[in-house]
């Protein structure tokens, strides 16, 4: 499995999501999400692998990813007015695309 491919997808995904849900497209939000990528990149691979061996299901890997959850502040998105309750759910979001993502990357 190549992660730095895996990383790429999902930072491209993740920012179309932004655009796609907020018409947002700035340094700001791609460098956090860069950094989200970034701090998850040893576990979202330790993860994948375990999850290619069989050795994790789709909802214990959902469960680790989501535990990131707090690594993502999209503080730029607040900046511009974005309420706690919309990037919450935004949030939930990200986490489903990343699942999603990694399990059609792996499978």
């Amino acid at each position: 499995m190549d992660i730095k491919e895996l990383l790429k997808d999902l930072k491209k995904g993740i920012i179309g999501l932004v655009k796609e849900k907020f018409d947002v497209e700035n340094k700001e939000v791609k460098g956090e999400i860069t950094e989200l990528l970034k701090q998850s990149k040893e576990k979202l691979e330790r993860w994948s692998e375990l999850l290619q061996k069989n050795q994790l299901t789709v909802d214990e890997f959902h469960w680790l990813v989501g535990s990131q959850k707090e690594l993502l502040k999209l503080e730029s998105l607040r900046k511009l007015g974005i309420s706690q309750i919309k990037l919450g759910h935004f949030k939930n979001r990200i986490i489903k695309f990343i699942v999603e993502t990694t399990v059609k990357f792996i499978f």
